[in-house]
């Protein structure tokens, strides 16, 4: 039983460090200013309703793999209480 929690501790603790550190960078300059120092251009930002599917499927895919790890896991378990004692 102790080896399931070791491997189960080492799978977490990978996890945990492979996982990207969150980031934040504007969606777009705002404000553009031309060569011309005597004309200012100011451009309105770009509509964006603040869903993005390329993160919705990172996260979709992450929460699938945690569920495989811990089905796993139900499984192992299972198997290991349903054999006889040696």
């Amino acid at each position: 039983m102790s080896s399931i929690k070791s491997l189960t501790t080492a799978l977490v603790a990978a996890g945990a460090i492979a996982a990207p550190a969150a980031s934040a960078m504007p969606a777009s300059e705002p404000i553009a200013v031309s060569p011309d120092s005597s004309t200012t251009v100011v451009q309105a930002p770009a509509a964006d309703n603040g869903f993005d599917w390329g993160d919705a499927g990172i996260g979709a895919g992450g929460v699938v793999a945690v569920a495989l790890l811990a089905l796993g896991g139900v499984a192992t378990l299972r198997h290991r209480s349903m054999s006889p004692a040696s």
